[in-house]
C-alpha cells in the first residue's frame, strides 16, 4: 500500500536544428526548440523562443514562447510574452503575458452546462 511505485516522468528535447516532418507522441514532457510540421501530443509541451510548430497542438498543460502556427488544447495554456500564435486556442485556464501575439480564437474547454443564468431584476414600477 505505501510502496508503490511511481512511473518516472519522461523528458524529450528538440534541440533548434532539428526539423520533424510528422506526427510527434510523447508520454512525458516535449521541449521544442526545433521546427515540427505536424501534430504533437504530449502530457506537457513547451515550445521555446526558437521553436516552431506547423500543427495543432494536444496536451494537458502547454507553454508558449515561440510561434505555433494550429489549435492548440489543452488544460493549462501559458503564452509568453515572446510567442507568436496563429490558430485558436482551446483551454480549461489561461494565462498571456503582455506582448503575445494571438490571431484566433479563446475558447473555454468546459461548457457550464449546470450554471444558472442571471436573471435581471425587476425595478420598482416608475411612478
Amino acid at each position: 500500500m505505501f510502496n508503490k511505485k511511481k512511473t518516472p516522468q519522461t523528458f524529450s528535447f528538440l534541440a533548434a536544428d532539428i526539423l520533424i516532418k510528422g506526427e510527434i507522441q510523447c508520454e512525458g514532457e516535449l521541449h521544442l526548440d526545433g521546427m515540427v510540421e505536424g501534430k504533437v501530443c504530449a502530457q506537457h509541451i513547451a515550445v521555446g523562443e526558437s521553436g516552431k510548430v506547423k500543427g495543432n497542438i494536444e496536451a494537458q498543460s502547454v507553454e508558449i514562447k515561440g510561434t505555433v502556427e494550429g489549435t492548440i488544447s489543452a488544460d493549462k495554456v501559458a503564452i509568453e510574452k515572446t510567442a507568436n500564435v496563429h490558430g485558436d486556442v482551446i483551454h480549461d485556464t489561461l494565462s498571456m503575458e503582455a506582448g503575445a501575439v494571438v490571431e484566433g480564437s479563446l475558447t473555454h474547454k468546459h461548457q457550464n452546462t449546470n450554471v444558472t443564468p442571471i436573471e435581471p431584476t425587476k425595478t420598482s414600477e416608475a411612478q
